[in-house]
């Protein structure tokens, strides 16, 4: 009798065995890894993760490409634009945080993100930060919606005509010549000084009244100083998330100098200051979405899961830019609210972009630019159309973001954006009397990074690694166990059916 009881014993073994298994994988394990991932990831001075996050270890790589306008005297007889792509022009970000301020009651950290550019002459190959580009002129277009839009000033289109030619001097035309570096960083120079006429000083002081202006600066001597990239050189004061109480809040932005709600858009859901932070993400993603707020933009934007990824032996997330943003306001409730607003509460907000694959910033920064995917990538077909030279393709021309589920840490990003000027005919005014109506592009950047070899390193010993070995070892256990269940199991069925057998025997005798 009792050699079956044994081996039933070993078949509950098997059996406890595979359920402790299950136990401590679906129930155990989470709880602990939970507990490790929070407490390696929470911000507190003096942690890897500070120290990361004051300042990003991964070099950052900007590639800016410029659209030559080829056929700028036919674009002002209507002739639809031709332009041709130059570039990249590769620079690298230095990304830090600075002006840090911890506060232990809300359990943030206001903070403002600086990031310093060196231009990469390797990357760039022969190409220079002094090349000379000749664009889609941005400044009589803009200007002149600017001052359309103008609620406290009454100018007359004869004024506009007689002032931004002095002002802008020798870029009033169809194109607008200059260096990449000037472009970018050391500023083209808006003409408001000097000895000039009263109406040209008085448009200098009601633009001046727009400041301060993501992308316009006041020289020493009164001019204007416009670059595309100088709001990115120190960003507005951030307040964030530490997560020390709620994990799930890691790297949420709580508001933007100060404020919870802005007033560049139409909606207020769209106003709302929402979303992580893209350098630091919260732990313990699914596959929905991730809110991304972006200062530049003032705006959530969300990403949506497109399909798992693998980079460089790591499982991953991938998530693209959700057709919210970049959709048609005509079909599209949600994408109505990214209609732009009033710039500063002076100007008369702009109506909606026909179609889908654009987005109207006025309101952002401050002057009427459009902004899509690089090479209208997604847009609808009257944009595309509208210019000669495209050429949209996914791989190339699709913003993305790949993270690493558990731990929120992204392992590569690339956030792909082109700024485009909506050039309009105006018969009001000799320049642009018979030009073409297009959506015209002006540049687009790619700007990315992704993990280096001693981030791969960390990220796989420190948790990886031990998760690769406790699925393997709950595998093995499980087999394990249900092994010894189905040997004890059918031995214990063996030695029974034996031992009734040698009983029945014995009573036969």
């Amino acid at each position: 009798m009792r050699k079956w009881v044994n081996w039933s014993i070993f078949g509950l073994v098997g059996l406890l065995l595979a359920i402790a298994t299950l136990i401590f994988h679906y129930f155990i394990l989470p709880i602990a890894i939970r507990y490790q991932v929070t407490k390696t990831l929470e911000l507190k001075n003096g942690t890897e993760a500070w120290d990361r996050f004051v300042n990003t270890p991964i070099p950052v790589m900007l590639n800016v490409y410029f659209f030559n306008l080829d056929n700028p005297e036919g674009v002002l007889q209507g002739e639809t634009p031709k332009v041709t792509q130059v570039g990249p022009y590769v620079y690298r970000e230095k990304w830090e945080k600075v002006d840090i301020r911890i506060d232990e009651e809300r359990d943030t950290i206001f903070y403002r993100q600086k990031i310093d550019f060196e231009f990469d002459q390797k990357q760039s190959g022969s190409l220079s930060d002094k090349d000379i580009v000749s664009i889609i002129n941005p400044v009589v277009h803009v200007v002149t919606k600017i001052i359309d839009g103008l609620q406290a000033l009454n100018l007359t289109n004869e004024v506009i005509e007689f002032a931004l030619p002095t002002m802008a001097r020798e870029n009033y035309g169809p194109v607008f010549t200059a260096s990449v570096h000037d472009i970018l960083l050391g500023g083209v120079r808006i003409h408001c000084s000097g000895n000039l006429p009263f109406i040209v000083k008085f448009l200098c002081a009601a633009f001046k009244r727009f400041l301060p202006l993501p992308y316009l600066s006041l020289a020493d001597n009164g001019d204007l100083m416009a670059a595309i990239f100088k709001f990115k050189e120190l960003g507005p004061v951030m307040e964030l998330n530490r997560g020390s109480r709620d994990p799930n809040m890691i790297g949420r932005i709580v508001s933007m100098d100060g404020r919870r709600k802005l007033t560049s858009w139409k909606c207020d859901s769209a106003n709302i200051v929402d979303g992580y932070d893209m350098t630091m993400l919260s732990p313990f993603n699914k596959r929905t979405s991730i809110p991304l707020f972006t200062y530049d933009l003032q705006s959530t934007l969300q990403m949506q899961y497109e399909t798992d990824v693998s980079f460089e032996g790591i499982g991953g997330y991938r998530f693209v830019l959700a057709p919210d943003v970049f959709g048609d306001p005509a079909t599209n409730p949600k994408s109505r609210c990214y209609c732009p607003g009033s710039i500063k509460n002076l100007t008369i907000p702009p109506p909606c972009m026909k179609g889908s694959g654009v987005l109207d910033v006025s309101s952002c920064i401050g002057a009427p630019v459009i902004l899509s995917n690089p090479h209208f990538y997604g847009a609808s077909e009257n944009y595309k159309s509208a210019v000669k030279g495209l050429q949209p393709e996914k791989n190339l021309h699709e913003s993305f973001l790949e993270l690493e589920p558990t731990t929120g840490v992204p392992l590569q990003g690339k956030r792909r954006i082109q700024v485009n000027v909506n050039a309009q005919k105006r018969t009001d005014v000799k320049l642009l009397r018979n030009h073409v109506d297009a959506v015209i592009p002006m540049m687009w950047i790619d700007e990315g990074a992704s993990l280096g070899g001693k981030e791969i390193s960390l990220l796989k010993d420190q948790l990886l690694f031990v998760m690769n070995i406790e699925n393997i070892g709950r595998w093995i256990l499980f087999s394990v166990g249900i092994l010894f269940l189905v040997i004890g199991v059918s031995m214990a069925i063996i030695r029974k059916r034996q031992e009734d057998s040698d009983i029945y025997d014995l009573e036969e005798d």
